[in-house]
């Protein structure tokens, strides 16, 4: 089984699964006739019942997904400012590791890369190789999402398709060079033993420690790096990072009990190992597999009692990884979830949009506003999934489709007019009335959100005919 994705100006994604690659560049042209943002799914699979990594069967190439730009909701430039750029990179990267030229895709707003093997590889097989080529390419200093690279589940745009993030200036997703297929083992045997983990290692469940320290956040170790850049981090860890290869061992282990705690733990770990004379891979890992929790200020402190002098966050935090501190937001199958209808009385599947920006969904739900001064952190709006399907029009009034998701109640269902969602009484009246029981400072951050997906629908998507569509009425 192949898949294919659509994902229309709603964000309302639809896996189709096929049999044979003629009729899944039928149903592409489909989604493409329809102006939607097409995509394929990088492995084959099991079953057509879902495209989850349980279902995953083989895989038939490494990939990399490289950003180029600027991302103007983040207000940064992206992994590289020029697709140009990122081709430079890509080739100093294949000439230093020797890898085969692979085959490059023109996203639209960046570069997609393929090594095709020969012959399609279990998932098992792949997986670490994969993950070894992630490090490979952190090494080598190639940026791009690491996290797509080695996720069995993912999709990635067809060529020939349109890239319709800006539906008002669609952008060509176009081939620029076909690779040559190559033995599976020649490619993994391109990438140095060391930096693949011999074992699957499940993933840690945040400790209580942990939870103590971060609350409801995760902690991401490449915002501390980039803090420290800033003149903005923790002194101690940029000691011992700066001094990596003559380090003693006491002070390198509690900066791993920092690293081994991010949600990017994987790549951390190693980035402050790996110039030391006795990095070993799977040493590094075990070793911090056995640190039970991320060490406080006052450790390092103990062990280095002059490194914490004059640091503007003393007092301020208990742990370096505060300085991480992120919200996990819900990436892909995370926004796919099953609930119970309240109107049909079963359990369904509901796709969540994606929210308009500064908004996003937090991994376990609940929705968040991004802060101005840090994009990756947010305040939260309200704790459970609510959200716009569709703006209505009937007789010249607009109206709004709302879904909200309850933990006991199910998912409940509700059309308001717009001009009342705008008045903050009116608003709070028929909010609480459908179950979002809110007050205060909560009531103006839920109707900023509810303005900012109305306008964003506003641009992008055109009022359904409520009467006709539905045979629904606001009374």
């Amino acid at each position: 089984q192949y898949c294919i994705v659509g994902k229309d100006q709603q964000n309302i994604v639809q896996p189709k699964f096929v049999g044979d690659i003629a009729l899944a560049e039928k149903i592409a042209l489909k989604f493409l006739k329809d102006k939607q943002d097409v995509y394929f799914a990088m492995s084959s699979w099991v079953s057509d019942e879902n495209r989850q990594g349980t279902n995953a069967k083989e895989q038939k190439c490494l990939w990399l997904d490289i950003d180029c730009g600027f991302d103007s909701k983040k207000r940064k430039w992206k992994d590289y400012r020029t697709k140009d750029d990122g081709l430079v990179a890509l080739r100093e990267f294949t000439d230093a590791t020797k890898f085969p030229l692979p085959t490059i895709v023109d996203s639209g707003n960046g570069i997609h890369c393929y090594w095709t093997f020969t012959d399609p590889i279990n998932k098992d097989i792949w997986k670490p190789v994969a993950d070894g080529f992630k490090f490979l390419c952190i090494k080598h200093k190639l940026s791009a999402d690491h996290g797509c690279t080695g996720d069995v589940s993912r999709i990635l745009r067809v060529p020939g398709t349109k890239n319709f993030k800006d539906v008002d200036n669609p952008k060509d997703v176009v081939l620029l060079q076909t690779g040559k297929a190559t033995p599976f083992d020649d490619i993994a045997s391109l990438v140095p033993i060391d930096l693949v983990s011999k074992k699957e290692r499940p993933k840690r469940p945040m400790d209580e420690a942990t939870k103590a320290i971060l609350g409801n956040h995760t902690s991401r170790f490449l915002k501390i790096i980039n803090r420290i850049r800033e003149g903005d981090g923790c002194k101690q860890l940029e000691h011992i990072i700066v001094n990596q290869a003559t380090i003693e061992e006491p002070l390198w282990r509690s900066a791993l009990s920092i690293a081994g705690h991010c949600e990017d733990r994987e790549i951390a770990i190693h980035n402050i190992s790996k110039l030391h004379p006795d990095y070993n891979f799977d040493r590094t890992v075990d070793k911090a597999d056995r640190i039970p929790g991320p060490h406080s200020c006052k450790e390092f402190e103990g062990l280095r009692p002059t490194g914490c002098k004059g640091c503007k966050h003393q007092g301020n935090i208990k742990s370096p990884i505060q300085l991480g501190k992120v919200i996990a937001r819900a990436k892909g199958s995370d926004n796919s979830i099953e609930a119970r209808s309240e109107a049909l009385d079963e359990v369904v599947t509901y796709h969540i949009p994606d929210l308009p920006y500064p908004y996003f969904r937090g991994k376990n739900g609940g929705i968040y506003k991004s802060l101005p001064e840090d994009d990756d952190d947010g305040i939260q709006v309200y704790e459970y999934d609510f959200y716009l399907v569709e703006r209505l029009e009937d007789s010249n009034l607009e109206c709004a489709w709302f879904k909200l998701h309850l933990p006991k109640d199910g998912v409940r269902e509700f059309i308001a007019r717009t001009s009342d969602l705008l008045t903050k009484d009116k608003a709070r009246q028929i909010l609480v009335d459908y179950g979002l029981v809110v007050h205060g400072r909560q009531i103006d951050l839920l109707i900023e959100y509810i303005v900012a997906s109305i306008t964003n629908q506003q641009r992008t998507t055109d009022a359904a005919k409520m009467h006709k569509q539905y045979g629904w009425n606001t009374g």
